[in-house]
């Protein structure tokens, strides 16, 4: 896919409501942004910064990397659950 058809892609299932959402520390950011490329396709996913005090939200489309980021996240980050 090309820029503009990943983001013309990531503005349409999230401006649909087609997506699942977890709230993460912001002290994480970086380790939760490096799992997102690592085990999601680009355009799968999305990040908003800031949503609450110290919280930021992913978006993900599909359910299965929403409960994959969900299962590391509470195993690599208990203290932020």
């Amino acid at each position: 896919m090309t820029p503009q058809e990943i983001s013309d892609y990531k503005r349409k299932w999230f401006l649909e409501g087609i997506y699942f959402k977890a709230d993460t520390h912001t002290d994480v950011r970086n380790e939760c942004k490096e799992w997102c490329k690592l085990n999601c396709f680009k355009q799968e996913w999305q990040l908003k910064f800031y949503t609450e005090v110290y919280q930021d939200t992913f978006a993900f489309h599909c359910c299965g990397d929403y409960i994959e980021f969900k299962e590391w996240y509470h195993n690599a980050f208990p203290w932020s659950c």
